[in-house]
């Protein structure tokens, strides 16, 4: 695994110099800032793992999710808004509203109530515990005044000095978190074999059942699960909540389980964290990867018919999804965070949707718009219709017939459409499906503006059951293009090209021994670097013999085969290739695991030298293995960056689903990071043991202020994250860097910056922490930090090196 790229803004030696003697002379410290940024020269821009945007280990509480009256997931209204009291702050999703108390303590502290039913919560105690559920109390929430931004609500310090327990609505979601910003703020476990658990009351009205491994639970006995909690009015599932895995930075991973126990009148939930993982963990540590888009997909999923569908990232925060939701209307979400979380920006088209397939504006090579060009057969019209969506202002345009199909019959399988843009800029439709009055119906279309469609020649064979995918082609006429043809009586791939000039086809063999397939069986890329067509297949699917298949295609007279993915590999099946357009990295995602079509989970390898060798395999999903039937990955632009992210098809959970912890933002090719930090020098002086000095001189305000700092970081590059981290100091004994209190010879360091808490700091440690996200381009930060000092052995003088690194922003 590749190192992020990274410039790096080094803070100078942090000089102390120390007259310690045995007439007890205080040391001095000199504390210089900045040097001049370095200046770095690599070819690979790319933060590989996702960092995240975490410097505290979250705890395992997946939040509860809301579902309407279709059970179809709904967006929430993020906006806290004051309430009246004995509520401070409410927000509305109708028929949802949620309910917050500022005191912690004030018992039942969050309310969900939908229709009249009601569930409370009330975060309880923070404990060691153990399998014989011997207790070592760590905290009782206190009352502290929360801070309400927006769409969350932090009580900082709410469980202690650096626990806090935040509430926070994203769409979607409701979080629940408990923050521990350091191991150093959890006391010492004395138990035997401790967890770390959170426990929380809750109390759902008397019209509301609790169902546990999809069980009706009766309240009477204690009950642990890694699965679904329920809680449901009738047949209607109002709230759940699903603890999952959690993990660090280093992809270091557990699986949580929750309790549920009556106790007297009380219900409780209790989550659990061993303290063996714990300290393996490196922080920062994150939890609910897998993330779900939409919970309500259409419940057959034959893959035949779903083609392109993202996501597509335009940046590498910043990108779209297309899918049926679970009455096949045509829908669209939106990521704006990375793929953490997905709103839905509403229908495409509503009504029943047989098949679809898309392509971005900034998958051909050379083209710089903003489109996403849509092919679907709407069944209920029974038209073959195109439209585009406009990433500038999400909105669906242009929505047009392109061929009227009156006798298009609702068989079991063979509905496949397929679109793409040549670099001439020229849009083509390929479209095959059964029909009632006829045993195919196979058509091609070309249009240059996308209201107005021209037929063409086919390149279709008559078999009723054969596949094509289009792509533009790296030709001499830029409006030529490529076609993957899968012939399924001949049990072959080819390529085919079409002349647009000509409107002919012409045909080149890529390989036989190919069974007929039913599922999402080869993918494609166009590799900008050469207009280049990478193609992977597997040979057949759910058998000891299948082979997930690699080729090079510059044209139909140069069809170069790669090396295999994967050989001779069982229970596997469906493929996605997404190429990194920055360096030209191959990701080739699939499935396999146990029984096909039962208990499968989604892997990828990595290949950075166009498929002549792939890497060591790689897990993709953090759910447990289940039956996956259908993937997808879209393409980016070099000049625009992106991400590279698959979404895949849950048929026993009806979900669509992305993970964010193991997808790979990729900044945009040319960019750069450039950072400076001023005033390169501080000096302290004379400083005294087990005392506390800020840079400043004098202690921030809360919140900090500009006038609090003397330090800013100017940003002259790319937008960027900000993360710092500080050597131990040299000279004699030396010192080293405390993550707690310091003791003999340790200091610890806390940074902050305008606008920030300054208890919420970052304690610096010997490793990188993000210190501030998102910083833009051309804009500034003002920061400082505070030195605790520990006792001294010596009068030697220290130095040290704290140092700022701009990374790609996540």
């Amino acid at each position: 695994m590749r190192e992020r790229i990274k410039r790096l803004l080094r803070l100078g030696a942090v000089a102390l110099i120390a007259a310690l003697s045995v007439a007890i002379v205080l040391p001095r410290m000199a504390v210089t800032t900045a040097e001049k940024a370095l200046s770095v020269s690599l070819t690979r821009n790319i933060v590989r793992g996702a960092p995240g945007e975490y410097d505290v280990l979250d705890t395992p509480l997946r939040p509860f999710t809301y579902l309407d009256t279709n059970q179809i997931q709904q967006p929430i209204d993020n906006a806290l808004v004051p309430d009246v009291l004995p509520w401070n702050w409410r927000m509305d999703k109708a028929p949802y509203v949620i309910r917050v108390k500022n005191d912690i303590t004030a018992g039942q502290i969050l309310e969900y109530s939908r229709d009249g039913s009601t569930m409370t919560l009330q975060p309880m105690a923070l404990e060691w515990t153990n399998a014989m559920d011997q207790i070592q109390p760590v905290a009782m929430p206190t009352n502290v005044t929360p801070v309400v931004i927006n769409n969350a609500i932090e009580w900082v310090n709410g469980y202690g000095l650096g626990r806090s327990f935040k509430w926070e609505a994203t769409p979607f979601k409701l979080n629940k978190t408990l923050v521990i910003n350091s191991p150093a703020n959890l006391p010492v476990p004395t138990l035997s074999d401790p967890e770390l658990r959170l426990s929380l009351i809750f109390e759902p009205s008397s019209d509301i059942e609790v169902y546990v491994n999809d069980a009706l639970w009766g309240k009477k006995t204690k009950i642990q699960t890694f699965d679904s909690i329920q809680f449901k009015k009738g047949d209607i599932v109002l709230w759940q909540f699903v603890p999952l895995d959690f993990w660090d930075s280093t992809g270091n991973r557990g699986q949580s389980v929750a309790t549920l126990d009556r106790k007297g009148n009380s219900l409780y939930i209790s989550i659990r964290v061993s303290n063996t993982w714990i300290q393996q963990a490196v922080f920062p540590i994150y939890l609910d990867a897998d993330v779900t888009i939409d919970s309500s997909g259409y419940n057959y999923l034959s893959s035949l018919r779903y083609g392109r569908s993202g996501p597509f990232f335009k940046t590498p925060l910043i990108g779209y999804v297309f899918y049926n939701n679970s009455v096949q209307d045509l829908e669209v979400a939106k990521t704006t965070d990375g793929g953490q979380n997905w709103s839905s920006l509403g229908n495409v088209w509503t009504g029943t949707v047989f098949s679809y397939d898309c392509w971005a504006d900034w998958e051909t090579t050379g083209d710089s718009g903003e489109l996403i060009h849509i092919t679907y057969i709407a069944y209920g019209v029974t038209d073959i219709r195109y439209c585009y969506f406009d990433t500038s202002d999400d909105t669906v345009y242009g929505d047009v017939q392109v061929e009227d199909c009156p006798d298009i019959y609702n068989s079991a399988g063979y509905h496949n459409v397929g679109i793409t843009k040549t670099r001439g800029g020229n849009l083509a439709i390929s479209i095959t499906w059964y029909s009632s009055g006829a045993a195919s119906h196979c058509t091609f279309y070309t249009s240059s503006d996308g209201s107005s469609w021209n037929s063409k020649n086919t390149p279709w064979e008559g078999s009723t059951t054969d596949l094509v995918r289009l792509y533009p082609a790296n030709l001499a006429d830029s409006n030529d293009l490529w076609a993957t043809f899968w012939d399924q009586s001949a049990s072959a791939i080819s390529l085919k090209t079409h002349d647009d000039s000509l409107n002919s086809w012409s045909e080149n063999a890529i390989a036989s021994g190919f069974t007929v397939q039913y599922y999402t069986q080869w993918w494609g890329d166009i590799r900008h670097s050469d207009g280049n067509l990478l193609l992977i297949a597997w040979t057949t699917v759910d058998s000891t013999t299948a082979d997930l298949r690699t080729w090079d295609i510059a044209s139909g007279s140069s069809i170069t085969a790669k090396t295999d993915v994967l050989t001779d590999s069982a229970e596997s099946g469906c493929c996605a290739l997404f190429i990194d357009q920055t360096n030209d990295d191959l990701y080739a995602y699939y499935f396999r695991g146990g029984t096909w079509t039962a208990t499968v989970d989604c892997f990828y390898k990595l290949s950075e030298n166009g498929g002549s060798s792939w890497n060591s395999e790689s897990t993709y999903r953090e759910d447990s293995a289940d039956d996956l039937r259908w993937i997808s990955v879209g393409g980016m632009s070099a000049s625009k960056g992106g991400r590279a992210m698959a979404m895949w098809f849950n048929d026993d959970l009806n979900d669509y689903k992305v993970n964010y912890n193991y997808s790979v933002s990729i900044a945009a090719a040319g960019g750069g990071f450039d950072i400076a930090n001023d005033p390169s020098t501080k000096a302290f002086g004379i400083v005294a043991a087990s005392s506390t000095y800020y840079a400043k001189g004098t202690p921030p305000g809360n919140p900090v202020a500009d006038g609090d700092c003397i330090y800013t970081v100017t940003n002259s590059g790319d937008a960027c994250d900000l993360d710092m981290k500080m050597a131990d100091f040299a000279g004699g004994v030396g010192w080293n860097i405390a993550a707690g209190a310091p003791g003999s010879n340790e200091v610890k360091i806390t940074t902050y910056y305008s606008g920030q808490d300054p208890s919420s700091g970052l304690v610096l440690a010997n490793t990188d922490a993000e210190f501030y996200d998102g910083l833009a381009s051309s804009a500034t930060i003002k920061w400082d930090f505070r030195m605790d000092t520990g006792t001294f052995t010596d009068g030697v003088a220290k130095s040290g090196v704290l140092t700022i690194t701009a990374v790609a922003e996540d």
